[in-house]
C-alpha cells in the first residue's frame, strides 16, 4: 500500500494480486520489522510513523543491465515505491553510498561482515542467493602454482557442499 492507496483492495488492484495476498505480505513484513506500518480503520489504512519512514524509500542499485533480476524485486519485495537515487557498477561506491546514508541496497552477507559490519540488515529473515564465480586471467590458467590453488579451493568447496548437504 502507499499514500495513494488507502485500502488493501485498492493496493491489491494496483499490484495485480488479491486482497488476501496484500494482507498476508503486510502482516509478514510487520512481523519481520517488529513494528506496525499501518493503523487499520473501517474506512481504510493510514501510515504510522514507522510506515511513513518506508514510503518512497531511496535505493542504491547496481545498473539494470548488470543485474536486471534485482530491478523487479529485492528479497521478494517489489521495487514499486523505491526511488533509485544512485546506480553504480562499483561495489566500493555502492558500499560507501549506503554508509553515507544515501539509501538501502543489496550486498553479499560476506562483504557486509568483512567490510562494513556497522550496516544493518533490514530484512534478516530474507535473502537472495547469488551466483559468484571464481575467475582467473586465461594467461595464468595453466601455471602450475595457480592450478594447485584452484584445485585446493575446489576441494574446499566440495567438502563444504558435502557437509551442508548440497
Amino acid at each position: 500500500m502507499s499514500r495513494q492507496t488507502k485500502t488493501p483492495v485498492a493496493a491489491a488492484a494496483g499490484l495485480g494480486v488479491d486482497q488476501a495476498t496484500v494482507a498476508r505480505r503486510l502482516r509478514t513484513l510487520e512481523q519481520e520489522l517488529a513494528t506496525s506500518l499501518f493503523t487499520r480503520h473501517p474506512e481504510g489504512y493510514s501510515l504510522t510513523a514507522a510506515g511513513g519512514a518506508f514510503a518512497g524509500h531511496d535505493l542504491v542499485m547496481f545498473p539494470r543491465d548488470v543485474l536486471p533480476q534485482y530491478w523487479q524485486e529485492l528479497c521478494g519485495e517489489p521495487l514499486t515505491n523505491g526511488n533509485i537515487v544512485m546506480e553504480t557498477a562499483s561495489q566500493l561506491l555502492l558500499i560507501e553510498a549506503v554508509r553515507q546514508g544515501m539509501g538501502i541496497s543489496m550486498m553479499a552477507r560476506e562483504i557486509v561482515e568483512r567490510c562494513c559490519p556497522e550496516l544493518i540488515n533490514v530484512m534478516p529473515s530474507r535473502s537472495d542467493s547469488a551466483d559468484i564465480w571464481l575467475v582467473v586471467n586465461p594467461e595464468v590458467w595453466t601455471s602450475g602454482r595457480v592450478r594447485v590453488v584452484i584445485e585446493a579451493i575446489n576441494d574446499a568447496f566440495a567438502g563444504a557442499d558435502t557437509e551442508s548437504g548440497r
